[in-house]
C-alpha cells in the first residue's frame, strides 16, 4: 500500500507545480496531509462495477503522474476496499443506474487508510454510459483523470471532455456533473476541507441532500 501513497504524493507535487487553476488546491492537499502517519488496516472488498470494469480502465493508462498512481493501485488491487457511494440511498430509484455503476476507493480522510479529519482523497470508478447527476457541495474539489475520458459540466458551462492526466477544479458551491460514454473512467477526487458535510443533488424534479462516503 505504501507505493500508492508515494505515487499519490508525487501526483500532488506535479499538480501543484502546474499552471492549472487547480494547482493551489492540490498544494493544500499536499501540505495538509500527514504523509508519515501509519496506515490504518481496511477490509478488502469489491463492487460489481469494479469486477467488470477496473482492469479495462487500467488498460488505458498513458504516461504521467496520474497513470503512475493508477499502476500503483492496480499492483495492490487484491487488498483494496472499494465501496458504494451514498450507501443509505441504494433504494432510491432515481439514482439506481448511477449507484450500480460507480464505486470509490478511499485513500485519505476520516475513514480512509491514511486518516485526515478535514480532507478526503478517493479514487472513483465510473462505468460506461453512466451519468453522475448534477450536484453541489461546500467543499472545494479537484479531480484528476487516471484513465478513460468523460464529459464534465461545471455550472452553466458547456460539457467538456476530459482526457487522461488532466486536472481540474470544482469551486465551492458550483454545480457539476460527469457523463461517461463507451469506456469506464478511473479518476481521483479530492476535497480540500469540510470532509463530513453532505452533497446536494439538484434536478428539475427534486433537490435532495445525500451524505457522501468519500470521507
Amino acid at each position: 500500500m505504501k507505493e500508492i501513497y508515494t505515487a499519490l504524493h508525487a501526483a500532488f507535487e506535479a499538480a501543484s507545480a502546474s499552471d492549472n487553476e487547480a494547482a493551489p488546491a492540490y498544494a493544500k492537499l499536499r501540505d495538509g496531509i500527514d504523509w508519515s502517519a501509519t496506515l490504518r488496516a481496511t477490509a478488502p472488498s469489491s463492487r460489481p462495477v469494479v469486477e467488470r470494469w477496473f482492469e479495462t480502465a487500467c488498460s488505458g493508462f498513458c504516461d504521467g503522474p496520474m497513470a503512475a498512481l493508477g499502476r500503483a493501485v492496480q499492483a495492490n488491487a487484491e487488498g483494496l476496499e472499494w465501496i458504494a457511494i451514498y450507501q443509505a440511498y441504494e433504494d432510491d430509484p432515481t439514482l439506481a443506474g448511477f449507484l450500480d455503476n460507480y464505486a470509490i476507493l478511499r485513500l485519505v480522510g476520516p475513514h480512509g487508510p491514511l486518516v485526515c479529519e478535514d480532507m478526503t482523497v478517493a479514487l472513483t470508478l465510473q462505468g460506461p454510459n453512466t451519468l453522475y447527476p448534477p450536484h453541489a457541495h461546500k467543499q472545494e474539489e479537484v479531480y484528476g483523470v487516471l484513465a478513460g475520458s468523460a464529459a464534465w459540466q461545471r455550472g452553466a458551462e458547456p460539457w467538456v471532455t476530459r482526457e487522461p492526466e488532466e486536472i481540474f477544479l470544482h469551486p465551492s458551491g458550483v454545480r457539476h456533473a460527469t457523463r461517461t460514454a463507451g469506456e469506464p473512467l478511473l479518476s481521483l477526487a479530492c476535497w480540500t476541507r469540510d470532509a463530513t458535510l453532505p452533497i446536494v443533488f439538484r434536478s428539475e424534479e427534486h433537490t435532495s441532500e445525500l451524505q457522501s462516503h468519500l470521507n
